[in-house]
């Protein structure tokens, strides 16, 4: 049986056209570019100052770059620290980290090494610095709270990505000159605030400073990653067309007399052969790959992150939807505060109904569970009951009152010790000691927490600061609270009795009265010898009140608050 042979094919051009689609493209698009110094009205004299500008600005040796990065490095620590968008905006208009990052940008461009080493070095510098400062100013400040400002800085995406390729853009054009003059000079305050370089950084210093928060740091660094590898790539192409018509190598050459000169390092570079090597082998396409491979190796981290997003958007508004269709249910604190990773959701929920749904946490999690499979719901449903709210739930009709009532108590009471341990661990020692926590509610949930401690009187400014602390603390453990009042009630140390026929039990209750409240404080008393006191009276108030005698007292009793390990 004779053996049929297969028909031979005839030989396909498709991938020859594309391959000549492409480059005609790309030869029309680089044509296009190319008439780029001709559109901004570049001459010779305007290139050489751009490249003089650039090169002084990447010099290590420059005092007033070290002094703005102190300030800039400074101010944006604090104003994270403290919350404030507009003392962060201040430190970026001051920030001189965009000065190395143009000047490795052209480097690459003019294939000049020198220049691209000597804004590297200054740029590893900087970063180092300004990590270093702001992880010193995080641990001469008592306050370490995750602020919004804080967090906002440790979750990039690509859409940063796309962000600071747009602000290296505008930066890049910023420095270009025409007729000695810049071009868009008037615009570079605002590129610095776009891409924002030093608030990543300061970040990465209070992860440090506040215990070496790893996850904190990276995701901040990676930030300041895609703004510096955004920057290099968008100034290098941009540099590139605009000194494409002159004669580079020749440029670079006329560069070399100069810095023998006047730069200690460069002569330095120049003696060792790696760099030499480096510097003959350095050609036009292979310059493009170092930020080009950048790139492309955060592009994984961004996408991923952005995918988290995505998934984090969608928990939330089905979460959102899920109790909007709850009926008479009214949302306190919401799902725009829980705490999103990978596969779990932890955190609380806090709302109000005039029904108790105690199968409610049940049905969200299966339907949550039934619509994102590889999710693990571990977030609380937290019915907000409190006592000002009897009038409202008699009025919807309970049928019970009083074992409503009994149950709203046991509620409020549990809510309200564990706010209280909340604001203990966060209220600053120095300040004093929180001797009672009072919860202010209503049928919308925490109208205000009242907080009364003991111990030097804070001015206005360090109210708001700790007032501040406490809230952040609030919403960092799920729970809304309209306002929170620091209460000073006296100093830590008290003494009475002084008078003749004092009644101590009546100066003595309202001072012990905290120990009933709050758990995690004790009451050394000191007594007069020979002082007459009901000795039932002081036992009621347990073992956490410690009394002991003093000779050398002048009144009849001291009293002084402790908090108990």
């Amino acid at each position: 049986m004779a053996t049929r042979k297969k028909a031979s094919l005839p030989p396909s051009h498709t991938e020859d056209d594309l391959r000549t689609g492409l480059e005609k493209a790309g030869g029309f698009l680089h044509e296009i570019f190319a008439r780029l110094p001709a559109i901004l009205k570049v001459e010779r004299s305007d290139v050489l100052l751009m490249h003089d500008e650039i090169d002084q600005g990447a010099r290590i040796q420059s005092l007033p770059y070290w002094l703005f990065l102190f300030a800039s490095c400074g101010i944006a620590t604090m104003g994270l620290i403290t919350n404030s968008p507009a003392v962060i905006i201040g430190a970026m208009l001051i920030s001189p980290l965009m000065a190395p990052i143009i000047g490795l940008g052209m480097g690459v461009a003019l294939s000049d090494l020198y220049l691209g080493t000597k804004s590297l070095f200054n740029l590893f510098a900087s970063v180092t610095v300004a990590i270093v400062t702001a992880a010193l100013i995080t641990l001469l400040v008592p306050l370490h709270d995750d602020t919004t400002e804080i967090l906002a800085r440790t979750s990039p995406t690509v859409l940063d990505l796309f962000i600071a390729v747009l602000c290296g853009l505008v930066a890049a054009l910023s420095s270009v000159r025409s007729s000695g003059e810049n071009v868009l000079g008037n615009v570079a305050p605002g590129a610095a605030i776009g891409v924002a370089l030093m608030p990543p950084l300061c970040v990465v210093g209070y992860g440090l400073g506040s215990g070496f928060r790893g996850e904190m740091m990276w995701g901040a660094f990676l930030l300041f990653l895609t703004n510096l590898f955004s920057i290099v790539l968008v100034s290098s192409a941009f540099y590139y067309f605009i000194y494409e018509g002159y004669n580079i190598n020749r440029l670079v050459s006329l560069l070399v007399g100069r810095r023998q000169k006047k730069e200690p390092f460069f002569n330095l570079l120049s003696r060792i052969p790696l760099w030499q090597r480096i510097d003959e082998s350095l050609s036009s396409r292979k310059r493009f790959l170092f930020p080009l491979i950048l790139m492309l190796l955060i592009s994984y981290p961004l996408m991923s992150s952005l995918v988290l997003l995505k998934k984090k958007t969608d928990l939330r508004n089905f979460l959102s939807g899920e109790l909007r269709s709850v009926s008479g249910l009214q949302v306190i604190r919401g799902p725009e505060q829980l705490n999103y990773s990978g596969d779990s959701i932890t955190g609380s929920i806090l709302y109000s109904s005039d029904q108790d749904n105690d199968s409610l946490e049940e049905q969200i999690h299966t339907k949550l569970k039934q619509r994102f499979a590889d999710v693990e719901p571990k977030f609380r449903l937290i019915r907000i009951v409190g006592e000002a709210d009897l009038e409202t739930l008699q009025k919807a009709g309970i049928p019970d009152p009083a074992v409503e009532a009994s149950n709203r108590l046991e509620q409020a009471l549990l809510l309200t010790d564990h706010i209280h341990k909340a604001m203990m661990r966060r209220f600053p020692p120095e300040a004093g000691l929180i001797l009672r926590t009072q919860l202010i509610t209503s049928a919308r949930g925490i109208d205000s927490v009242q907080i009364r401690y003991a111990g030097e009187a804070l001015d206005r400014g360090s109210l708001n600061l700790v007032g501040a602390t406490l809230r952040q603390e609030l919403e960092a453990q799920g729970y809304a609270a309209g306002e929170v009042q620091i209460i000073h009630s006296g100093s830590i140390e008290r003494t009475g009795g002084c008078k003749e026929r004092a009644d101590l039990k009546s100066e003595l209750l309202p001072l012990l009265d905290p120990l009933r409240a709050n758990r995690e404080i004790g009451v050394i008393l000191l007594l007069r010898p020979g002082t007459s006191i009901d000795a039932d009276f002081l036992k009621s108030f347990g073992e956490r009140l410690t009394v002991r005698y003093n000779d050398d007292a002048k009144c009849q009793f001291r009293l002084t608050y402790t908090r108990l390990p």
